[in-house]
């Protein structure tokens, strides 16, 4: 069903959307564009959360200049935590891929993760490099640890993606 919406707006506002829309970007492209990612990063907000709009270039230089790639993904997997808290809810490995695919889909890259048998498949693409790849792999480290139902089987970390295999623990039976 589709639904008109209609919006007023001053003269200035009207100018600056005439800039930034055209014959190949319709109005109608920009506002839907712009509520999903108002809507995805509302899903994301804590309260006094701040976000900041980056280019994915200057994103990829920040990772390259981080020097330890894996203390960030602590640093990530606390917010993802401090999250959880705030919505009442434990951490769990769903609770976290959740949180990675809204990021992942505010910033225009990939992120699946597929049942395979008793494994399930993580396919990360993200073009920000090897540093964000290794941040990655140890972010979803962590998040096995923290859950303890899956753990990491293998991994092919390339410069600009991460395949996972994450497969369930077994527990031995008391026989």
């Amino acid at each position: 069903m589709v639904k008109v919406e209609s919006i007023k707006s001053d003269e200035d506002t009207s100018e600056k959307l005439s800039k930034i829309t055209h014959k190949n970007y319709p109005k109608k492209a920009w506002l839907k564009e712009q509520a999903e990612k108002s809507y995805l990063k509302k899903q994301l907000s804590l309260p006094n959360d701040q976000f900041i709009t980056i280019s994915k270039q200057e994103l990829a230089s920040l990772y390259e200049e981080i020097g330890d790639p894996k203390f960030h993904a602590k640093v990530i997997l606390n917010r993802f935590k401090s999250y959880d808290v705030f919505h009442e809810r434990q951490t769990d490995h769903k609770t976290c891929f959740e949180q990675m695919q809204i990021f992942f889909k505010m910033n225009d890259m990939d992120l699946h993760l597929t049942k395979d048998g008793e494994n399930w498949l993580l396919i990360a693409e993200h073009n920000l490099g090897p540093n964000f790849t290794m941040f990655f792999a140890e972010l979803i480290r962590l998040i096995c640890l923290e859950d303890s139902h899956y753990f990491v089987k293998s991994s092919n970390d390339l410069p600009n993606s991460n395949y996972c295999v994450l497969s369930k623990y077994r527990r031995k039976s008391g026989n």
